[in-house]
């Protein structure tokens, strides 16, 4: 055995902590999860307090980074405001910066306590769950995918089980060696048995810019419009994230004279739009089916927007949150949709895991962030976590 006292395994564990959390973005696909998931097991050994918040600080400091450059982007873009919040003041590096460092320091916080495995687990759910869930990217939680095809609510209990006894002599083995055989299986039986997104379903890729005016965001509407008839043969076509600004009169007469030309008049539209309400905006998904109005139907509105420069409950005119996204059932499929940030937290999946959807319907806008690491691990959590729920992707992206 290792002598968890000896400064080369401090060393090593702060650096696979790093390797962990470089490999978020980088590595290919599902197994950019993969790594953080021996983070309870290998944090949890440190025996002193400090050298565990340094282990997690660095997992969240090296994995994060792209929160500089893309916070300065997004809060000196005020979310469509053309520079609403920070960039007048010349504050939007700054609050890169500083998003990047205090966010990650919050996080290691819960790994204080983490002196054995079940505590470990403890900082895993406060990282992961709200309040502090918030900003709960970057979870470990988020590779039970990768071991659990298909399991769904079964596979978030049998991980955390391995994690919490793992080291108990002897029947601890035992338990994590039963799980690890149950995840083999799982694995070779998705390997016979891959999931897709239903024959006929459309994600669109755009690369627009912010839009700033009305006029922006009508032009936008259009032209994805237009991109969307060329998909004649397509059961349902998934727009981006506010590709059409937001829902105005003018934008919905202009997208839905566009609607009206599809040659497919069962094709369903799912456009990612700004919808106003009475005291909130709201980041939503409008659909346009056959016998609806200009006006179309709000299907789908973000869970939880980026904190500060969407939500901001201090703020007026700001966007709302739903905190729950009920399962909707589109063309005879149950879907969760889920909105860009949404698709960086673990609490939110987690709704998504309890009602078993059959597809997952993934829109961004992260023109922003296209410098960035932010879209892939955003697409690399969207990935894990369907693979969970045995459950096809259909994505839609701008940027």
């Amino acid at each position: 055995m290792f002598n968890k006292q000896h400064p080369l395994f401090l060393w090593f564990v702060w650096l696979y902590c790093a390797l962990a959390g470089l490999a978020w973005g980088h590595l290919p696909g599902i197994w950019a999860t993969a790594p953080a998931m021996l983070l309870p097991i290998l944090i949890p050994q440190l025996p002193r307090a400090s050298r565990r918040f340094i282990a997690a600080l660095i997992y969240f400091l090296v994995g994060s980074f792209s929160i500089v450059h893309g916070s300065a982007e997004f809060f000196g873009a005020g979310a469509g405001d053309g520079g609403g919040l920070a960039d007048g003041m010349g504050l939007a590096a700054g609050m890169g910066w500083s998003f990047w460092i205090v966010s990650s320091i919050l996080l290691a916080l819960p790994w204080l306590i983490a002196r054995n495995p079940l505590l470990g687990v403890l900082a895993v759910l406060i990282d992961a769950l709200p309040p502090l869930g918030l900003i709960g990217w970057l979870s470990p939680l988020a590779g039970v995918g990768v071991l659990f095809p298909g399991m769904g609510v079964i596979g978030v209990i049998l991980l955390l089980i391995a994690w919490s006894v793992w080291s108990v002599d002897t029947w601890g083995t035992w338990v994590a060696a039963g799980v690890i055989l149950l995840a083999f299986t799982a694995n070779v039986i998705a390997i016979f048995h891959p999931i897709s997104a239903p024959k006929g379903w459309f994600g669109m890729y755009t690369h627009t810019g912010e839009l700033v005016t009305p006029l922006q965001g009508v032009e936008s509407a259009v032209n994805a419009g237009q991109r969307a008839l060329q998909h004649s043969k397509s059961v349902v076509v998934v727009f981006p994230e506010t590709i059409a600004g937001h829902w105005l009169p003018g934008t919905q007469a202009a997208l839905f004279h566009e609607y009206q030309q599809r040659r497919n008049k069962a094709q369903i539209w799912l456009i990612g739009a700004v919808t106003i309400g009475k005291t909130h905006r709201w980041d939503s998904v409008e659909e346009y089916a056959h016998g609806m109005g200009k006006s179309g139907h709000i299907v789908a509105k973000t869970t939880f927007p980026v904190p500060v420069s969407m939500w901001a409950p201090w703020a007026k005119d700001r966007y709302g949150a739903t905190w729950y996204e009920p399962v909707q059932k589109i063309a005879g499929q149950r879907i969760f949709t889920s909105i860009c940030y949404d698709q960086a937290l673990s609490w939110v999946w987690l709704e998504a895991v309890w009602q078993h959807p059959d597809v997952i319907v993934a829109t961004s806008n992260v023109w922003w962030a296209s410098q960035t690491d932010i879209p892939a691990i955003e697409e690399e959590n969207t990935d894990a976590w369907a693979r969970l729920m045995g459950a096809g992707v259909v994505m839609a992206r701008n940027g």
